[in-house]
């Protein structure tokens, strides 16, 4: 699967968060219609509104909250090149918390329920954080020969692509990332 995929879960969360900037506007439309607007408090004061406005409203807010942090280990996962299945999953996982959790929240507005699903989110994100770091150490510090010598890989003592006395190739690749591209037994 192509790491390009993890922008897939990016685009439907800056979407959702576009149809709430929608819902928004209508019910606020609906709310000034009906006459359920304190006029005279409305430009800065939030209750002013009804509370089906309020809802949405707190729903925008929270969108800019994890949602960024999200944002921002998406692109640094991708930035990596750490944006494999794993990483794609959880995003997904992430963005259907979001949409559940922006249903819950501008519905029935049940807290523990909706409560359950922001925490889910958390973890996920969390998640994501761990395999950033993870990949970022692995790439601050690739092993060296010694950790091969160490393992017991013939291949240490070799130049890269130069054939060993088995006639098997030894594949360094350019960022020392030997033990992925392994094409033959340890001793």
């Amino acid at each position: 699967m192509k790491d390009q995929w993890i922008l897939a879960p990016v685009l439907v969360q800056v979407l959702l968060t576009i149809v709430m900037y929608i819902r928004l506007a209508g019910a606020k439309q609906r709310a000034v219609a009906a006459n359920e607007v304190d006029e005279a408090r409305r430009a800065l004061h939030d209750d002013a509104w009804p509370d089906y406005v309020k809802q949405i409203n707190n729903n925008i807010r929270n969108q800019f909250e994890v949602p960024v942090l999200f944002y921002v280990v998406t692109l640094s996962l991708l930035s990596l090149q750490a944006a494999g299945l794993t990483a794609q999953a959880l995003a997904w996982i992430f963005v259907l918390s979001r949409i559940g959790h922006g249903l819950v929240h501008t519905g029935s507005n049940y807290v523990p329920l909706r409560r359950r699903i922001f925490t889910l989110g958390v973890l996920v994100v969390l998640a994501m954080t761990v395999l950033c770091a993870v990949r970022l150490a692995q790439s601050a510090f690739p092993p060296g020969p010694l950790a091969f010598e160490a393992r017991g890989c013939r291949c240490a003592r070799l130049k890269p692509r130069r054939a060993d006395a088995a006639g098997t190739r030894c594949r360094l690749s350019s960022d020392g990332a030997h033990r992925l591209l392994h094409r033959h037994p340890l001793n």
